[in-house]
């Protein structure tokens, strides 16, 4: 989020809220395709019914069975889920950061 703040605004640059909305939900949603796939084996070994031997185990059987869409399935819902949930934590966590007068480093 910090990166994606400087790279949007630039040194020094002034924020606003509906920009940090937009920042916040794009970093959200860059974050939760970095680590859907790792999500995706944990939630399939926490199942019921189907049994891993390991998360290497895993990994290989959902690559063979599935392919790369494998590890993908239910993105979608999932980031319908993140964009606004991030969008508005990235906006209150600078708002807190404001009222509270805690001091920033410059972006």
């Amino acid at each position: 989020y910090d990166m994606s703040k400087k790279m949007y605004y630039g040194e020094g640059g002034k924020q606003d809220p509906i920009s940090n909305l937009l920042v916040g939900g794009a970093s959200g949603t860059l974050s939760a395709t970095v680590c859907y796939p790792l999500d995706t084996i944990r939630r399939r070994m926490q199942m019921k019914g189907k049994t891993y031997n390991g998360m290497g185990d895993a990994f290989a059987t959902i690559w063979r069975k599935e392919g790369m869409r494998g590890f993908f399935k239910g993105w979608t819902a999932n980031t319908l889920k993140v964009v606004p949930q991030n969008s508005i934590r990235f906006v209150a966590y600078e708002t807190l950061k404001t009222l509270f007068g805690v001091a920033t480093q410059p972006i």
